[in-house]
């Protein structure tokens, strides 16, 4: 397995930032890893819309 530090930070002034060691597959395609790193980055993420009157 290799261990992949997937990041995700704002540019708010707080500065927040996501970190995770993720172990994926020796033999794991590039597509297959940025599908992974794509979903990891949507579960980080508490973000929504609503309509404005």
């Amino acid at each position: 397995m290799a261990k992949y530090r997937f990041c995700v930070g704002t540019n708010f002034a707080t500065g927040i930032q996501f970190k995770e060691i993720v172990e994926l597959p020796d033999d794991i395609t590039e597509d297959e890893r940025q599908e992974e790193f794509e979903e990891w980055l949507w579960e980080q993420l508490d973000a929504y819309y609503e309509k404005v009157e």
